[in-house]
């Protein structure tokens, strides 16, 4: 074995084993957090984008969590105390920023969907293009069965329907269906804004139907 191999793996332990070492600490630092009473947000009302020093703090240990190497006993746990973190700030946008690391934990597939369904129900823009953007990640792990996608597709918000034609096009394949969505989400005159990657998926996909009906 060669030395820088011997060194990578050297430090490879070291990581591991520092890892090892925060377990337990970051469980027991959750566990306090959440033992504590809930401060309502200041000034009242939802709290809109804002966030907590706790809901950094769980946000945090979720983008941790993947690099800790959980075994079988200890991916429910994580998960456990990320639900209660979310349950217990009763704001659907701390839910939503949780949904990846609750999903790589095991998160069920109609629990996501309900979160997601939750962020569309909302009245705010913000709320609702973050719920799409998060349902297509979900979409990619779970068959989402009961997930509406013509109603989505046809949706009042251009960035919920452009998430959800991506959606529709993963699973159905159907170009019909979504490319004149995506054609009319592309018109300046009407969406003066939104997300660069929707724009970019919105143009590949309809000339990739134009390239198609000509036969290019």
């Amino acid at each position: 074995m060669g030395i820088r191999k011997k060194l990578w793996l050297r430090c490879r332990w070291r990581l591991l084993a520092l890892l090892l070492a925060l377990m337990s600490p970051v469980f027991q630092v959750l566990e306090n957090q959440l033992a504590q009473p809930r401060v309502p947000w200041p000034g009242g009302g939802s709290g809109g984008q804002g966030l907590t020093a706790g809901d950094q703090g769980f946000m945090g240990a979720g983008e941790l969590f993947p690099k800790m190497h959980l075994n079988a006993p200890e991916k429910p746990k994580a998960l456990a105390l990320l639900e209660a973190w979310g349950d217990k700030s009763e704001r659907i946008f701390v839910r939503m920023l949780l949904l990846p690391a609750m999903m790589d934990l095991g998160f069920p597939g109609e629990e996501c969907l309900a979160v997601c369904q939750t962020g569309l129900s909302q009245t705010e823009d913000y709320y609702r293009l973050q719920a799409a953007r998060l349902l297509t990640m979900v979409s990619y792990k779970y068959s989402l069965h009961d997930l509406d996608l013509d109603e989505l597709i046809h949706d009042a918000n251009v960035g919920v329907r452009i998430y959800a034609a991506k959606i529709h096009w993963r699973k159905y394949r159907r170009d019909q269906a979504i490319v004149p969505i995506l054609i009319e989400s592309l018109d300046g005159s009407k969406h003066q804004s939104y997300h660069d990657a929707l724009a970019g998926f919105a143009t590949r996909m309809v000339s990739r139907n134009c390239c198609l009906s000509s036969s290019c």
